[in-house]
């Protein structure tokens, strides 16, 4: 069930990346969230890899995450897309003019 699980997480990871790497080049704000959404991305793929190899990290009996260390996967995860939600928001409402002094054009 975790593999199963895991492939709906990281096959949203890339949907998400996928939908910023359109606009993460016309703002600060957006190349942020993007580069937050990248890390998110690649942390997702490194559960899969584990979730599939019953290989973990850390000696533990669940795949794992280095930052899962210190803060529990769930809230973790809500914070990374809170996070990267807001950013990305954020830069598209500057694209529309709404926040000054940040746009690379």
């Amino acid at each position: 069930m975790l593999v199963k699980s895991e492939w709906l997480h990281f096959s949203l990871a890339l949907f998400f990346l996928v939908g910023m790497a359109f606009f993460w080049w016309r703002s600060t704000l957006l190349a942020f969230a993007f580069v937050l959404g990248l890390f998110h991305y690649f942390e997702h793929l490194s559960l899969l890899k584990q979730a599939m190899t019953h290989q973990y990290w850390f000696g533990a009996t669940k795949p794992m995450t280095y930052f899962e260390l210190f803060i529990p996967r769930i809230e973790l995860h809500f914070i990374y897309n809170v996070v990267i939600t807001i950013i990305f928001v954020a830069g598209l409402y500057q694209l529309k003019g709404g926040i000054n002094g940040f746009n690379r054009s």
